[in-house]
């Protein structure tokens, strides 16, 4: 009497729900959760990403297994059902090891780019390209130490160049406007009679000088709004 060989059916099924669709799908959904991060959150790490990896390809190796079991499976079976949960078998392994091969060219791409992309310049620190214009033309931005000690300078010689007696917005101006004509900002009297004359000697800078109380104050403001000096008046 010939024994009936019933392994083939085992074989098929297994290789169905086994290396087929459990181990690609686990290998899957690990390698998303190691390599998942919230937008703006920290990016995984190399560890995590060789992990991720290997998960790709171990998911993708256990269907390259269900295909074989499934292809020995339908060749030593002699029912029909065998046959038909082989080929099932190998529709579903060539359906996840496609997806997963997929995944692992992805992520190894992704790799490659980051690590061979150029890498992009850090804003600066102070002046007009530390804060770009977002609403408008309301624009403030923070000189760099090299303006302000440039308008300081500036500032020191101007002083000594305006006038002390007879001191009225017209006067001022007058002189103010010439000492440096294509930095001069502007000359203003306040309610309590304080004049305020104002230059731009450099990007972002404002040097400004107060007629109060019969002195000249002067000082140096790193900050432009709308194009012009931000000054503190009477």
């Amino acid at each position: 009497m010939q024994l009936k060989r019933t392994w083939p059916m085992p074989n098929a099924i297994a290789a169905l729900v086994l290396f087929a669709v459990l181990v690609p799908l686990a290998c899957t959904f690990l390698g998303f959760w190691l390599s998942f991060s919230l937008p703006g959150g920290t990016p995984p790490s190399d560890d995590n990403r060789d992990v991720t990896r290997g998960l790709f390809i171990a998911g993708g190796v256990s269907a390259l297994v269900a295909i074989g079991m499934a292809l020995a499976s339908a060749v030593a079976g002699r029912g029909v059902a065998v046959r038909v949960v082989a080929v099932v078998a190998i529709l579903v392994a060539l359906a996840t090891g496609g997806f997963l091969g997929v995944m692992l060219l992805s992520e190894a791409r992704s790799q490659v780019d980051s690590s061979q992309g150029p890498a992009e310049p850090a804003a600066p620190s102070c002046g007009p390209e530390s804060h770009p214009t977002v609403f408008g033309g309301d624009s403030r931005y923070e000189a760099c130490a090299d303006d302000i000690a440039t308008a300081d300078e500036f500032l020191q010689s101007a002083v000594t160049q305006l006038p002390t007696e007879d001191v009225t917005v017209a006067s001022v101006d007058a002189i103010a406007s010439g000492i440096e004509p294509e930095s001069y900002d502007t000359t203003y009297e306040f309610g309590n009679g304080d004049i305020t004359v104002a230059w731009l000697p450099a990007p972002v800078t404002c040097a400004v000088a107060t007629w109060r109380d019969g002195v000249w104050m002067s000082e140096v403001v790193g900050l432009l709004a709308d194009g012009g000096c931000i000054y503190m008046g009477g």
